[in-house]
């Protein structure tokens, strides 16, 4: 599942899930924009792809904006992930961003990349804004170890930023610090929004500045809920853009539901001619 080549301009790798839709991988030091229906499967897939891509050997960030650590934990050790020997082995990082955010009396992560990447403020604090590009501009200045290059990273939730910051305001932030940060750790970045809540606007000028968009959404079939993935665009890579059928296991675990692959809906005079179907 995870390959990197031998180039020494930039590394490419094979993300879980999205390594069937785009053949030619993705690249570090880059972008991608995950657009999401709150009632599909993102979350579990996020944590699925963490999981998958720890388990071959990829060092990886799970950014948590919307569960708390404990929950966050619980999900990987569901998946068969011992994160303690990973975070030991300086191979897992869990950067937290919920617990500030719930007023609670939780123990936040301990991790001090929390702290070096995103300040010690909450998001609801109002010197969060100035602290968190401080610490961007610090970094982008003095550089970054070799130990914080060339991660995965995966936010569960990146819109929680327009709760407390105007929609210009959030493009302008990454524009000119999250995504040259990105670029100086040569991460391979995957920020998630959820669709259809901000202005189109918002959207395309989000879409513009990353090098891939991928969606996840769920239909009603007959009472059920579907869900499904595609990989709608990726710059300079040919992609698969169908969409996908994806299945949640027992376990957590959101898998490429092949065996729905191929299948249409009776339409027109077949379908009518065939009735309803005997429930």
């Amino acid at each position: 599942m995870l390959s990197r080549s031998l180039s020494v301009m930039s590394l490419e790798l094979h993300v879980p899930i999205f390594s069937d839709l785009v053949p030619g991988g993705f690249t570090y030091g880059t972008n991608y924009l995950i657009e999401y229906q709150p009632s599909s499967l993102w979350y579990e897939a996020s944590l699925t792809i963490a999981a998958r891509a720890l388990k071959t050997g990829l060092r990886t960030h799970y950014h948590t904006f919307m569960r708390t650590p404990g929950e966050v934990r619980e999900g990987f050790q569901r998946l068969g992930i011992d994160l303690r020997r990973l975070e030991g082995e300086d191979r897992f990082r869990l950067i937290d961003s919920c617990t500030g955010l719930t007023g609670l009396p939780i123990q936040p992560e301990s991790r001090d990349v929390t702290k070096r990447l995103i300040g010690s403020a909450s998001l609801n604090d109002p010197s969060w804004l100035e602290s968190f590009t401080a610490n961007i501009v610090t970094l982008l200045e003095k550089g970054a170890p070799e130990t914080d290059k060339r991660w995965l990273h995966i936010d569960d939730n990146t819109s929680i930023f327009n709760r407390y910051f105007k929609e210009q305001d959030v493009l302008n932030i990454f524009h000119t610090r999250v995504f040259p940060l990105t670029r100086l750790l040569e991460l391979s970045a995957f920020h998630s929004v959820v669709a259809g809540v901000w202005s189109d606007s918002f959207y395309k000028q989000f879409e513009a500045q990353c090098e891939g968009v991928i969606d996840f959404k769920a239909e009603e079939d007959e009472g059920q809920l579907e869900n499904f993935v595609r990989v709608r665009s990726i710059r300079g890579k040919s992609c698969d853009s169908r969409w996908r059928h994806l299945r949640l296991e027992g376990n957590g675990e959101v898998v490429l539901d092949k065996s729905n692959e191929g299948k249409k809906k009776e339409i027109g005079i077949s379908g009518w001619l065939k009735g309803p179907k005997k429930k």
